[in-house]
């Protein structure tokens, strides 16, 4: 069984446990302001240079647009339709994702772990004075929500969809995850095969299919965090189902809850601050009265006085 902890302070550990559920914010408000543009611009880039290899001084015309081609002519060939792919997923993503008020519309919905289990840097960042991390199964985790449809978050065969489904992944660091993220999917989008599957009047879903992805990879700086992240997307089925509103520094920022099996909470470490003992005795008093007494209780060994 591997473990990943959720830093919180008392009020969030209360509100975790009392509930059986875990927020997640949409990502357009997490605390990253690169938040799916450190891995978004290298890709435009690519898929901007490769369109215009392949287009040269040819007048691209309708390669320009929807590779649905509206309007009158012969239709163009499969080769010619990938290429619309590059060209019309970068304008989508500069409009999508890079203009502020567009990329709020985008419902993805982010909670994040660690994979550390006493790191001071978290405790200082997260927890606050004597705050907790819950130590979560992964296992348990990604039972609460339907794997990705090939295991991985990404582009393993376009047409695939996250929906209303989630997953569970480790963050990626650096430019470089990036950068290789940006060859796969060129790659896979001169790879396309029309057909039944996959019909040329298909359009990318990026809300649900690409940002997803974009979203398990970030700066470098945030590497020590170690982040396993659980990623809920939509693909239009949240529409009868509106998200919650939580206050953080005067924005209302939009959340959705995941629920968990109380089985699915195997430790909870007492971060430090105040009396180690007193506090390991009320925390398991509080365990058990709310169905979570098979939960290991430690105690941060971080010699560390918060404020």
């Amino acid at each position: 069984m591997t473990t990943v902890y959720h830093y919180t302070n008392a009020d969030g550990l209360r509100g975790i446990l009392d509930d059986a559920a875990i927020r997640a914010s949409h990502w357009a408000y997490l605390n990253d302001v690169q938040e799916g543009l450190h891995a978004a611009m290298p890709l435009i880039a690519r898929l901007e240079a490769e369109f215009e290899a392949r287009t040269g001084d040819r007048d691209v015309g309708d390669l320009r647009v929807h590779p649905n081609f509206p309007g009158e002519g012969p239709a163009p060939d499969d080769e010619d339709y990938r290429t619309a792919w590059l060209h019309g997923m970068a304008e989508q993503m500069r409009t999508f994702l890079v203009g502020s008020e567009q990329r709020l519309s985008w419902d993805a919905y982010c909670v994040s772990f660690a994979r550390q289990r006493d790191e001071l840097s978290l405790w200082r960042g997260y927890a606050g004075p004597s705050g907790f991390a819950i130590g979560f199964s992964r296992e348990a985790l990604e039972a609460s929500v339907a794997s990705f449809s090939d295991g991985e978050p990404g582009w393993g065969h376009i047409g695939s969809r996250w929906g209303d489904r989630g997953a569970v992944v480790d963050i990626r660091y650096g430019d470089q995850a990036s950068l290789d993220f940006a060859e796969q999917t060129i790659t896979n989008i001169l790879g396309l095969t029309f057909g039944p599957y996959l019909p040329k009047t298909i359009w990318i879903d990026l809300g649900g299919n690409l940002l997803p992805a974009l979203l398990t990879m970030k700066n470098a700086a945030f590497e020590a965090e170690l982040e396993t992240r659980m990623v809920q997307a939509s693909n239009g089925g949240f529409s009868e189902s509106p998200p919650r509103f939580r206050t953080s520094k005067g924005m209302f920022i939009p959340y959705r809850e995941f629920a968990f099996e109380r089985t699915a909470v195997v430790e909870v470490v007492i971060g430090p601050g105040g009396d180690p003992e007193r506090r390991r005795a009320n925390l398991s008093r509080y365990l058990r009265a709310t169905g979570y007494g098979d939960a290991v209780v430690s105690v941060s060994e971080v010699p560390f006085a918060p404020e």
